[in-house]
């Protein structure tokens, strides 16, 4: 007997989403950006868990350069302009149902949290 796929959770499940995704509506986000952001080493399977929250997430390639001075390509993560809505809405609920009763006060607390922990 074959069962029904699950509905997909329409909600931010962690600090982690939460921080993911409101970096990536400030713009474009490489691994590396996410990383120290968000504070994973997963960040493919954390951005396949946003997608499957629903949420378009596009790749784009750039060109920099590595380390040592050499030209490189790199992909950056970019929240498709049609999920910008449900990405928003996704962030405002976690902000409202969540953080007050994780005893954060706002999201200015979170992103001063953030600030601070890329200074260490």
């Amino acid at each position: 007997m074959k069962h029904a796929p699950g509905a997909k959770a329409k909600h931010l499940n962690s600090p982690l989403q939460f921080r993911a995704l409101g970096e990536l509506m400030k713009g474009p986000q490489s691994v590396r950006q996410l990383f120290n952001t968000a504070g994973t080493n997963g960040v493919p399977q954390l951005i396949s868990r946003l997608c499957n929250k629903g949420l378009r997430i596009d790749t784009e390639d750039r060109q920099g350069q590595n380390r040592d001075g050499q030209d490189c390509n790199y992909k950056v993560y970019k929240i498709n302009p049609a999920s910008r809505g449900l990405a928003q809405q996704l962030l405002d609920d976690y902000a409202t149902s969540v953080l007050p009763s994780s005893g954060f006060k706002s999201i200015a607390k979170i992103k001063k949290q953030n600030t601070n922990a890329r200074r260490l």
